[in-house]
């Protein structure tokens, strides 16, 4: 997708993934205030003025999940038309769960880990379900150090 909106902000995702192979879910909350009302989605954000891709990564990550990454992997990038009536350009970043630090879910709803064969049947932000299948496709998931 290309801007044909004024790009207005730069968004991140954290693609979280366990021992199991399961991806860290948020289903948002169902407020029509926000983007992405009562969808799922990998925890993320917008990123800070001056902030670095993978540095706004690794601050929404711990403060939506209190989960401190480990190593993270760019996978994907994109501009995203929204209906709202701006674009936003997202990157995707993957990361290994170390499986002993607590998951808290502090914005959203819920927060769980997913099998990968259910993601299309999600009601998720527009095409996450595809970018995230294809980012674990393309590129390797980061050891847990």
């Amino acid at each position: 997708m290309g801007a044909e909106q004024p790009l207005t902000r730069t968004t991140v995702g954290v693609i979280l993934v366990d021992a199991a192979g399961q991806i860290l879910m948020q289903l948002r909350d169902d407020i029509p205030t926000i983007v992405d009302p009562g969808c799922w989605v990998v925890p993320g954000g917008v990123v800070d003025p001056g902030e670095a891709p993978e540095d706004g990564a690794r601050r929404e990550l711990e403060e939506e999940t209190g989960y401190r990454a480990g190593r993270l992997a760019q996978a994907y990038e994109r501009v995203l038309d929204r209906p709202e009536g701006f674009a936003e350009r997202q990157f995707y970043f993957i990361g290994s769960y170390d499986g002993a630090q607590v998951l808290t879910c502090n914005e959203g709803q819920e927060l769980r880990f997913q099998d990968r064969a259910v993601l299309s049947s999600l009601k998720t932000s527009p095409d996450l379900a595809g970018i995230i299948l294809d980012c674990l496709a393309r590129v390797p998931v980061p050891e847990t150090p």
